[in-house]
């Protein structure tokens, strides 16, 4: 009989000593030649009736030993997790005292088991956050205005006028540090620009003003201290702008005809009335948002969650091989990215460790909550959400079986379930009073169904990044 006992606990590790007592081993090892023999094929002897000896001398001693370890790792293991009450999480088990295994002998090991966390979760309803809901503001409303406007901006070629305050330039950016001659992570490709617009870096403009299409310029800039990349920010850099077109651009009026033709409402009427809808059922998916941000931030503040630094690297490890994936479907990497913004991969990792802690945080939280107030999956909510996934996706009725027989998928459908009970759960019992500690949303940036990028195609990367929007307002 296996025994196990707890040694400690600590660090998000469970070490474990197991004892197995002489004849406990010799069972193992008869198991395994018992198994050997109804595999083997050997002249002149009946499956099942193979002599020891003759086993040892067909796979050596050495195999039946990995293969006796083998069967005692997996029951031990299990009685361990079982009796113990432990949570394993992903990580390397380890073994000690393998050496001494001998048939007829007892046997003591010592196992690792990376765990998790253990904290205790308060009761949902007797937690108090401060929430002030988001209000549909004039400015949100003239926001979503001007963006409409930006949208359906149609633009003359100027041919080779020089580009003046009100005209857009469409250009590509490179620069690069002005101390050290590296790369700068401030480029661009084929960006449409406004001169004038508010926003704007501050002296950018008067440095490319100008300029003519096919013309490149190149000019010493510093650049703001808050913008938002702190890489660049405060920097001196070298900048050269390669110029592509200098055009005009016409903006539309809100007249009956566009709002008929382009909107499809019958008067300013019925548009404000799109506005707003559109305006409020965002400021709500925000003020949800925001909700779950301080529900989860009181909760983690109510349990001390002790969480390792191999569980960090474990998580970085999986944002890292998602971000590469992602980079690889766009015919480039995770490595030439970095290079192109002149950083490396031990620097990104070190500024994922935030985002790590946090994803690591909620994913435990999400675990607990599900286990306490039992909130689980049923059979007809894995079928519903897989329905929906074949929807979404278009999955082929032969991708579908194989996704059917996936694990890892079907366990990602599972979460996603549970994740949005827990959520729900969440805002439905954590108490929200108005207070200071939750301001408004601020003007949420129209939806991607409502209101589609500016730029053409040739032109996706309209504004990004050149703007004089410190950290956190939206700059890149």
């Amino acid at each position: 009989m296996i025994e196990v006992k707890l040694v400690k606990e600590e660090n998000n590790l469970a070490t474990v000593a197991v004892d197995l007592g002489a004849d406990d081993v010799s069972r193992f090892f008869a198991t395994v030649f018992a198994a050997y023999s109804q595999r083997l094929d050997v002249p002149g002897f009946r499956k099942g009736k193979i002599p020891r000896g003759i086993i040892l001398n067909r796979v050596g001693e050495e195999s039946v030993k990995m293969a006796v370890l083998d069967e005692v790792k997996e029951r031990a293991y299990g009685k361990a997790v079982d009796e113990l009450k432990l949570e394993p999480r992903r990580g390397e088990v380890t073994w000690a005292g393998e050496e001494s295994l001998a048939d007829g002998k007892p046997l003591a090991l010592t196992i690792g088991i990376p765990t998790l966390p253990k904290f205790t979760l308060p009761e949902l309803g007797e937690i108090r956050a401060e929430f002030t809901p988001g209000v549909v503001t004039d400015e949100m409303r003239q926001t979503f205005r001007d963006r409409l406007k930006q949208k359906y901006t149609t633009f003359t070629d100027l041919g080779d006028a020089p580009a003046k305050v009100g005209d857009y330039i469409v250009f590509s950016v490179k620069s690069q540090f002005v101390d050290s001659g590296d790369k700068a992570p401030f480029e661009f490709e084929n960006v449409r620009y406004q001169l004038g617009a508010e926003g704007n870096l501050p002296g950018f403009d008067e440095k490319i003003a100008g300029v003519k299409a096919g013309e490149e310029k190149e000019f010493g800039y510093t650049m703001p201290a808050d913008y938002a990349n702190p890489d660049v920010s405060g920097k001196e850099i070298l900048v050269k702008v390669n110029a592509q077109k200098v055009e005009k651009g016409d903006v539309p009026e809100f007249t009956p005809e566009f709002l008929q033709e382009k909107m499809k409402v019958k008067d300013e009427k019925e548009f404000a009335e799109f506005i707003e809808k559109v305006l409020t059922d965002e400021v709500a998916e925000a003020d949800r948002e925001r909700k779950l941000a301080v529900a989860f931030s009181k909760i983690t503040e109510s349990c001390s969650v002790e969480i390792s630094d191999d569980m960090v690297h474990g998580e970085i490890d999986q944002i890292v091989r998602r971000e590469d994936a992602t980079l690889r479907g766009y015919e480039s990497s995770l490595d030439a990215y970095l290079k192109e913004r002149g950083t490396n991969i031990s620097a990104h990792r070190e500024g994922l460790k935030p985002e790590a802690m946090n994803r690591l945080r909620f994913h435990l939280i999400v675990r607990a909550v599900s286990r306490k107030y039992d909130l689980e999956a049923t059979d007809d909510e894995l079928r519903a959400r897989m329905v929906e996934f074949v929807r979404r996706n278009r999955v082929s009725q032969d991708q579908l079986k194989d996704l059917t027989k996936n694990r890892e998928f079907i366990n990602d459908l599972i979460y996603d379930i549970v994740r949005d009970k827990v959520l729900a759960y969440v805002l439905d019992h954590v108490q929200f009073t108005p207070g200071p500690g939750a301001p408004p949303a601020s003007a949420p940036t129209p939806s991607a169904t409502a209101v589609r990028s500016v730029p053409p195609k040739e032109a996706e990367e309209s504004g990004s990044g050149i703007t004089g929007k410190p950290k956190g307002e939206g700059g890149k």
